[in-house]
């Protein structure tokens, strides 16, 4: 019986990950990643199709995104709160515990992906 899911991860010298190759049932997929001059995510692409694009802040947090074949031409902004907890992104919004964290269950997510469900969160 074939394995329905692999995947391969390349890395680049400072260990970030720049290309994953993900085969599910035998279809090989091609992911690519490229980081900006500070070491965070600027893009990602499938199948060299543009995926997602990433600006970041003067502090370093995400500012917007960029998902042209989900979003169409629309970016999504992120909003912080003083104390640089996460505050909204895009149509999210995001609340926090006395203790600065968010309440359980709602970083986590299930994403379906060519029928493949992935959890993703903390």
């Amino acid at each position: 019986m074939a394995t329905p899911y692999t995947y391969k991860l390349s890395h680049d010298q400072n260990g970030r990950i720049i290309e994953k190759t993900e085969t599910v049932n035998g279809k090989p997929m091609n992911w690519t990643y490229a980081y900006d001059k500070k070491g965070r995510l600027y893009e990602a692409r499938l199948d060299n199709r543009l995926i997602c694009q990433c600006q970041y802040d003067r502090q370093g947090r995400r500012q917007q995104d960029y998902f042209p074949r989900t979003h169409g031409s629309q970016m999504r902004n992120y909003s912080y709160r003083m104390d640089n907890r996460l505050q909204q992104a895009g149509n999210n919004g995001y609340t926090h515990d006395e203790q600065g964290f968010a309440p359980s269950g709602i970083l986590a997510a299930t994403i379906r992906f060519m029928n493949t469900p992935r959890i993703i969160g903390y």
